[in-house]
């Protein structure tokens, strides 16, 4: 059984904290509160420093339970891993996603999740876990992406790590989704706007950010031929946003997967239904998508970048470089 453990709310994921009372619920009823689970909530990820550190150094403890989506796994472990590289906590504990978020590629890619809608209850993954001692744990160790990029609102270059990385006209269609309000149901809505746009043109709001940008690209240090992308994605896990699985092969411990396609949005609308899975990818210097050691991409025009759940505003015209990352752990369904 777990003896000490952490459990990190973020409020403003989808549910809420309310989403989290049947596991805060039970963590009373059995008298662990402050004893066995040590919480720390926040209505905001940049918040969560100072908890996560108390978790480590004056909790000690075993594993992490995380409640929220992509966007709040990625905070965690971006903080985690640079407090850890400071000196200023021991170790990072193996995290546990326990769902409650709107965008949850990592919750479905760790097999807690099966589809889109459908899902282990927060409370089932909790309950599942305290009762199994540690090194009974299926703990996946992984390498996230480490992202180095110029912050155009800091003025200086800076480091995140995550598991999915964007960039283009995926990644302004995403902008749009964030201003209109996270959910599921938004976010298949405005993919399917955006491949309405790309074959019909309309709506006007989703024509507009759908279109190619000028950049140089170099996959495993290689500078490739197009610099007229689409959209590019780098991944650790084969499957991304919404269950969708883009990537060919299969990366090495010491790799990840990376796509880039320089085509209209009106071709790549058009093939979906041979993309979405990976089924088929055109030959060709347009159609790059395979695993690499690393990924660099230098945009003339774009201002922003997805990692995971977030939205960062980059400065036009720098570099923007992919690699792997410090090694973390992540428990996995059993």
């Amino acid at each position: 059984m777990i003896e000490r453990a952490g459990l990190v709310v973020n409020t403003r994921a989808r549910g809420g904290l309310a989403g989290a009372d049947p596991i805060r619920n039970e963590i009373e009823r059995r008298g662990w509160t402050d004893t066995r689970v040590f919480d720390c909530i926040e209505d905001s990820v940049s918040k969560m420093s100072d908890g996560l550190i108390s978790l480590v150094v004056e909790k000690e403890v075993q594993v992490i339970f995380a409640y929220g989506g992509d966007g709040t796994i990625h905070k965690i472990v971006d903080i985690l891993i640079y407090e850890f590289a400071r000196g200023r906590i021991p170790y990072i504990p193996p995290i546990v996603p326990v769902g409650g978020g709107t965008q949850k590629a990592i919750f479905q890619w760790l097999g807690w999740g099966q589809g889109t809608f459908f899902s282990e209850s927060p409370l089932t993954i909790f309950r599942r876990v305290m009762a199994t001692p540690l090194d009974h744990l299926p703990i996946r160790k992984m390498r996230p992406l480490a992202i180095t990029f110029h912050s155009f609102r800091k003025g200086r270059v800076e480091t995140h790590y995550g598991f999915i990385f964007i960039v283009g006209a995926v990644t302004r269609v995403i902008q749009l989704y964030d201003q209109g309000g996270k959910s599921i149901m938004t976010g298949l809505k405005h993919i399917g706007l955006g491949m309405s746009a790309s074959l019909l043109g309309v709506p006007a709001s989703h024509r507009a950010v759908i279109g190619q940008f000028r950049a140089h690209q170099w996959a495993d240090d290689v500078l490739l031929p197009r610099q007229d992308p689409l959209a590019v994605m780098c991944s650790v896990p084969r499957s991304s946003l919404f269950g969708i699985e883009p990537f060919l092969g299969m990366a090495e411990s010491n790799q990840f997967y990376a796509a880039s396609y320089a085509v209209p949005a009106s071709i790549l609308s058009a093939l979906v239904p041979l993309l979405w899975r990976a089924t088929w990818v055109p030959p060709g210097e347009r159609f790059v998508n395979r695993p690499v050691f690393s990924f660099k991409v230098q945009p003339e025009n774009e201002r922003l970048i997805f990692i995971d759940g977030d939205l960062y505003e980059i400065t036009p015209g720098e570099m923007i470089s992919v690699d792997l990352g410090p090694e973390i752990s992540l428990v996995s369904y059993f």
